[in-house]
C-alpha cells in the first residue's frame, strides 16, 4: 500500500500532466516524461515543455479534533516552457500563461480527489533569462495542503 503523501503526490503529478495545450490552456505539459517527481537540474535539462515537483516541508501536530493529527505538506513546482521571443516583456507573459495554467488544473481538484482537505497555491512567474536557462519562461510555485488523520491509524 502506498503512503498518504505518495498518493498525494502521484495526484499532483497528474493534475499537471493535465495541462494539455487544449481547451483553456495554454501549454502541453501531457507527452510522456514532461513532468517529473524530483528537483529540477540547474540550467539545461529536458527540452521545454517540462515540469518538477518536490516535497519541500512537512509538519505534522495535533488537530483541533481530540486524538487526530493535522498534517501540512508543501510542495514545490517549476516549470519551463519555451520562449524563442527577443521580447523580454512577452517571455514574462508566456511564463504568466504557464502560471494561468497551473491554476486552471489545481481549480479543477482543489482536493486532489479527496486526499487533502484543502489546498493553496503560491507562484510567480519570470523570463527564464534570469534565472540563467535561455529560451524559457519560468513559473515557481508552492502547493500547500493539509489533511487529517486519527492518532490511531498506523500504530
Amino acid at each position: 500500500m502506498a503512503s498518504e503523501i505518495r498518493g498525494i503526490v502521484a495526484a499532483l503529478k497528474a493534475a499537471i500532466v493535465g495541462i494539455n495545450g487544449t481547451g483553456s490552456y495554454v501549454h502541453n505539459l501531457s507527452g510522456t516524461g514532461h513532468v517529473r517527481v524530483g528537483t529540477p537540474p540547474d540550467g539545461g535539462g529536458p527540452t521545454p515543455p517540462a515540469a518538477w515537483l518536490w516535497i519541500d516541508a512537512l509538519r505534522t501536530g495535533y488537530s483541533a479534533e481530540l486524538g487526530g493529527w493535522r498534517h501540512d505538506l508543501a510542495l514545490e513546482i517549476e516549470i519551463r516552457v519555451p520562449a524563442s521571443s527577443s521580447d523580454t516583456e512577452e517571455r514574462q507573459l508566456i511564463a504568466t500563461d504557464a502560471l494561468d495554467d497551473l491554476v486552471t488544473a489545481l481549480r479543477a481538484t482543489r482536493t486532489l480527489g479527496g486526499l487533502v482537505l484543502d489546498s493553496l497555491l503560491l507562484g510567480s512567474s519570470f523570463d527564464g533569462e534570469e534565472a540563467g536557462i535561455p529560451g524559457c519562461s519560468l513559473v515557481r510555485a508552492r502547493y500547500e495542503c493539509w489533511w487529517l488523520s486519527d492518532s490511531t491509524e498506523g500504530v
